[in-house]
């Protein structure tokens, strides 16, 4: 211990978030994800970034004006590694969103509005690729 302070307690100034935030947002995760809502890395970004927003606001009410860089790339994945609930809790929620919204009405509901689409909007198939596709030409 440093002036009465330990580790945690001196480390928390380095953080990120405080030790409650951290907490408070892991609650978060885990209701979210628990009332069937995905939490995305971006969502937790976004939630994050909020968090950090209200306290550098009342920071710079308190004292000076604090400015911040914004999260790093890495930040979220982790968050989520150093707790290990909340890896499971977010593995768990994607496989049963999967289950449950993937079913064979779905399927055919939405492949039937798709060849639709295509008639409707004369799209030829050379004109649909992937995101990390270029177009070829037709």
């Amino acid at each position: 211990m440093w002036n009465g302070k330990s580790i945690a307690e001196l480390r928390e100034a380095q953080q990120l978030l405080s030790g409650p935030e951290e907490k408070v947002l892991k609650e978060w995760i885990i209701h979210l994800t628990a009332t069937g809502h995905p939490a995305t890395h971006e969502f937790i970004r976004e939630m994050v970034e909020e968090i950090r927003k209200k306290h550098i606001a009342q920071i710079n009410d308190e004292m000076e004006l604090v400015f911040y860089d914004s999260i790093g790339s890495t930040w979220v994945w982790s968050f989520i590694k150093h707790h290990l609930q909340l890896e499971t809790t977010l593995s768990k929620t994607i496989q049963a969103a999967r289950v449950t919204t993937i079913t064979k009405s779905a399927m055919s509901k939405f492949f039937n509005e798709y060849q639709v689409t295509l008639i409707e909007h004369d799209i030829l198939a050379c004109n649909i690729y992937n995101m990390d596709e270029t177009g070829k030409s037709c």
